[in-house]
Protein backbone atom coordinates (compact mmCIF):
# COMPACT_ATOMS: atom_id res chain seq x y z
CA UNK A 1 0.00 0.00 0.00
CA UNK A 2 1.12 3.80 -0.14
CA UNK A 3 1.66 5.93 2.36
CA UNK A 4 -0.21 9.63 2.04
CA UNK A 5 3.18 11.67 1.28
CA UNK A 6 3.55 9.59 -1.90
CA UNK A 7 5.99 7.02 -0.76
CA UNK A 8 5.97 3.64 -1.78
CA UNK A 9 5.88 1.25 1.19
CA UNK A 10 7.10 -2.59 0.91
CA UNK A 11 4.08 -4.92 1.44
CA UNK A 12 4.21 -5.48 5.10
CA UNK A 13 4.07 -8.83 6.12
CA UNK A 14 1.52 -9.82 8.98
CA UNK A 15 2.57 -11.77 12.35
CA UNK A 16 1.17 -14.59 13.58
CA UNK A 17 -0.08 -12.35 16.54
CA UNK A 18 -2.18 -10.25 14.38
CA UNK A 19 -3.55 -13.23 12.53
CA UNK A 20 -4.42 -14.89 15.37
CA UNK A 21 -6.26 -11.62 16.94
CA UNK A 22 -8.00 -10.99 13.71
CA UNK A 23 -9.18 -14.79 13.45
CA UNK A 24 -10.22 -15.01 17.20
CA UNK A 25 -12.28 -11.69 16.69
CA UNK A 26 -14.76 -13.09 13.80
CA UNK A 27 -15.12 -16.68 15.01
CA UNK A 28 -16.31 -14.87 19.11
CA UNK A 29 -20.09 -14.21 18.93
CA UNK A 30 -20.11 -11.87 21.48
CA UNK A 31 -17.69 -9.45 19.41
CA UNK A 32 -19.36 -6.36 17.65
CA UNK A 33 -18.04 -5.54 14.00
CA UNK A 34 -16.94 -2.05 15.41
CA UNK A 35 -14.74 -4.33 18.54
CA UNK A 36 -13.35 -5.83 14.77
CA UNK A 37 -12.71 -2.79 13.73
CA UNK A 38 -11.23 -0.36 15.97
CA UNK A 39 -8.90 -3.86 16.75
CA UNK A 40 -8.10 -3.72 12.82
CA UNK A 41 -7.09 -0.20 13.43
CA UNK A 42 -5.32 -0.31 16.24
CA UNK A 43 -3.27 -3.20 14.51
CA UNK A 44 -3.10 -1.18 11.03
CA UNK A 45 -1.86 1.96 13.29
CA UNK A 46 0.77 -0.40 14.68
CA UNK A 47 1.62 -1.82 11.31
CA UNK A 48 1.98 1.99 10.18
CA UNK A 49 3.74 2.57 13.24
CA UNK A 50 6.40 -0.12 12.72
CA UNK A 51 6.51 0.91 8.53
CA UNK A 52 7.40 4.39 10.12
CA UNK A 53 9.96 3.53 12.29
CA UNK A 54 11.34 0.89 9.63
CA UNK A 55 11.35 4.26 6.99
CA UNK A 56 13.10 5.74 9.45
CA UNK A 57 15.67 3.19 10.39
CA UNK A 58 15.87 2.79 6.25
CA UNK A 59 16.68 7.00 6.17
CA UNK A 60 19.64 6.96 9.19
CA UNK A 61 20.94 3.75 7.47
CA UNK A 62 20.93 5.82 4.10
CA UNK A 63 21.88 8.70 5.58
CA UNK A 64 24.92 6.65 7.36
CA UNK A 65 25.56 4.85 3.94
CA UNK A 66 26.19 8.43 2.64
CA UNK A 67 28.17 9.50 5.06
CA UNK A 68 29.81 6.43 5.03
CA UNK A 69 30.67 6.46 1.14
CA UNK A 70 31.67 10.44 1.19
CA UNK A 71 33.98 9.20 4.19
CA UNK A 72 35.42 6.67 1.60
CA UNK A 73 35.74 9.10 -0.68
CA UNK A 74 37.70 11.41 1.09
CA UNK A 75 39.70 8.81 2.36
CA UNK A 76 40.51 7.62 -1.06
CA UNK A 77 41.02 11.23 -1.96
CA UNK A 78 43.51 11.35 0.75
CA UNK A 79 45.53 7.69 0.28
CA UNK A 80 45.50 8.76 -3.71
CA UNK A 81 47.13 12.06 -2.83
CA UNK A 82 49.81 10.17 0.08
CA UNK A 83 50.53 7.71 -2.88
CA UNK A 84 51.22 10.49 -5.29
CA UNK A 85 53.29 12.27 -2.30
CA UNK A 86 54.80 8.85 -1.97
CA UNK A 87 55.67 8.37 -5.40
CA UNK A 88 56.75 11.95 -5.43
CA UNK A 89 58.92 11.50 -2.52
CA UNK A 90 60.51 8.31 -3.83
CA UNK A 91 61.29 10.04 -7.38
CA UNK A 92 63.33 12.48 -5.41
CA UNK A 93 64.78 9.72 -2.97
CA UNK A 94 66.03 7.84 -6.23
CA UNK A 95 67.04 11.59 -8.12
CA UNK A 96 68.85 11.74 -4.17
CA UNK A 97 70.73 9.08 -4.24
CA UNK A 98 71.51 9.04 -8.38
CA UNK A 99 73.26 12.78 -7.14
CA UNK A 100 74.93 10.88 -4.14
CA UNK A 101 76.45 8.52 -6.57
CA UNK A 102 77.53 11.01 -8.97
CA UNK A 103 78.78 12.90 -6.15
CA UNK A 104 81.09 10.24 -4.82
CA UNK A 105 81.97 9.12 -7.85
CA UNK A 106 83.16 12.66 -8.83
CA UNK A 107 84.85 12.57 -5.14
CA UNK A 108 86.46 9.39 -5.89
CA UNK A 109 88.49 10.88 -9.41
CA UNK A 110 89.23 13.83 -7.29
CA UNK A 111 91.26 12.03 -4.78
CA UNK A 112 92.71 9.75 -7.48
CA UNK A 113 93.70 13.13 -9.41
CA UNK A 114 94.90 14.49 -5.66
CA UNK A 115 96.76 11.35 -5.64
CA UNK A 116 98.42 11.84 -8.59
CA UNK A 117 98.91 15.15 -8.38
CA UNK A 118 100.59 14.67 -5.83
CA UNK A 119 102.96 11.89 -6.44
CA UNK A 120 103.92 14.16 -9.43
CA UNK A 121 104.70 16.89 -7.24
CA UNK A 122 106.77 15.14 -5.38
CA UNK A 123 108.61 13.78 -8.43
CA UNK A 124 109.33 17.61 -9.50
CA UNK A 125 109.89 18.72 -6.04
CA UNK A 126 112.90 15.74 -6.34
CA UNK A 127 113.64 16.71 -10.04
CA UNK A 128 113.87 20.52 -8.35
CA UNK A 129 116.20 19.40 -5.64
CA UNK A 130 118.64 17.47 -8.01
CA UNK A 131 118.55 20.54 -10.25
CA UNK A 132 119.54 23.06 -7.82
CA UNK A 133 122.32 20.86 -7.16
CA UNK A 134 123.27 20.52 -10.10
CA UNK A 135 122.94 24.60 -10.38
CA UNK A 136 125.05 25.19 -6.99
CA UNK A 137 127.98 22.96 -8.34
CA UNK A 138 127.84 24.75 -11.91
CA UNK A 139 127.71 27.78 -9.87
CA UNK A 140 130.75 26.47 -8.08
CA UNK A 141 132.43 25.06 -10.31
CA UNK A 142 132.10 28.85 -12.50
CA UNK A 143 133.04 30.49 -9.85
CA UNK A 144 136.01 28.25 -9.93
CA UNK A 145 136.81 29.19 -13.22
CA UNK A 146 136.15 32.38 -13.02
CA UNK A 147 139.22 32.47 -10.04
CA UNK A 148 141.06 30.35 -12.18
CA UNK A 149 140.51 33.03 -15.14
CA UNK A 150 141.00 35.99 -13.04
CA UNK A 151 144.48 34.20 -12.29
CA UNK A 152 145.01 32.82 -15.19
CA UNK A 153 144.62 36.43 -16.62
CA UNK A 154 147.01 37.80 -14.27
CA UNK A 155 149.20 35.71 -15.37
CA UNK A 156 149.12 36.33 -18.81
CA UNK A 157 149.31 39.94 -17.94
CA UNK A 158 152.61 39.05 -15.83
CA UNK A 159 153.49 36.86 -18.85
CA UNK A 160 153.38 40.10 -21.26
CA UNK A 161 155.03 42.76 -18.47
CA UNK A 162 157.32 39.76 -18.62
CA UNK A 163 157.66 39.22 -22.32
CA UNK A 164 157.32 43.23 -23.09
CA UNK A 165 160.52 43.21 -20.51
CA UNK A 166 162.27 40.60 -22.38
CA UNK A 167 161.57 41.45 -25.82
CA UNK A 168 162.59 45.36 -24.14
CA UNK A 169 165.96 44.03 -23.28
CA UNK A 170 166.40 41.34 -26.33
CA UNK A 171 165.87 44.99 -27.86
CA UNK A 172 168.25 46.59 -26.26
CA UNK A 173 171.03 43.45 -26.18
CA UNK A 174 170.35 43.64 -30.22
CA UNK A 175 171.62 46.87 -30.40
CA UNK A 176 174.26 46.53 -28.13
CA UNK A 177 175.59 43.17 -29.99
CA UNK A 178 174.60 45.54 -33.48
CA UNK A 179 177.33 48.00 -31.22
CA UNK A 180 179.96 45.88 -30.73
CA UNK A 181 179.50 44.76 -33.97
CA UNK A 182 179.90 47.46 -35.27
CA UNK A 183 182.74 48.18 -33.21
CA UNK A 184 184.48 45.93 -34.46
Amino acid sequence: FSVGNGEEVDTVMLTAEHLRDASFAESSPGVSRDDILVRCRDTIEGLQEEVDAEREKRRELTRRAQELEARLSALQSDHEAERERRVAAENEAASAFAQLEEVERFRAEASQEAERLSTQNSQIRSELTAKQGQISSLESRLQEHGLNMQSMESRAKAAEVEVAQLQSEASQMADRLADVERDR
